[in-house]
C-alpha cells in the first residue's frame, strides 16, 4: 500500500513539476515577442503606377519609395539605419502577387 500512494505522489509532483517548466518556458517566450514586436516598425507597402511606397502602419508616416523591391529596401535601410520592419503576409502577397523576387 506504501508504494502506490509513493507513486502516486511522485506522479503527482512529476505533474506538478511539468506545469510550473511549461509556464516558465511560455513566459520566457511571450517576453521574448514582446520585446522583439517593440522594435520592429510595422509598414504598408503600396504600388501605384508601378512605383512602390512604404507607409508607417500606425502614424500613416511616408517611409520609402523604389521602383523595385531591391531598391525600396535599399532606400528604406539607408533612411531608417538599424530599424526591423515587418509587413502583413496579406499585404506582401498584395503588391507582389505578380513578382518573382519575392
Amino acid at each position: 500500500m506504501e508504494e502506490l500512494l509513493i507513486i502516486i505522489f511522485a506522479f503527482v509532483l512529476g505533474w506538478f513539476a511539468r506545469e510550473w517548466f511549461a509556464m516558465r518556458k511560455i513566459n520566457v517566450m511571450i517576453s521574448r515577442m514582446e520585446e522583439i514586436s517593440s522594435n520592429v516598425v510595422r509598414i504598408k507597402i503600396q504600388r501605384v503606377n508601378g512605383m512602390l511606397y512604404i507607409h508607417n502602419m500606425e502614424t500613416h508616416e511616408f517611409m520609402a519609395q523604389g521602383n523595385t523591391r531591391k531598391q525600396l529596401e535599399q532606400n528604406l535601410s539607408k533612411r531608417f539605419p538599424d530599424t526591423k520592419f515587418a509587413a502583413t503576409a496579406e499585404n506582401l502577397k498584395e503588391v507582389f502577387a505578380n513578382d518573382n523576387s519575392l
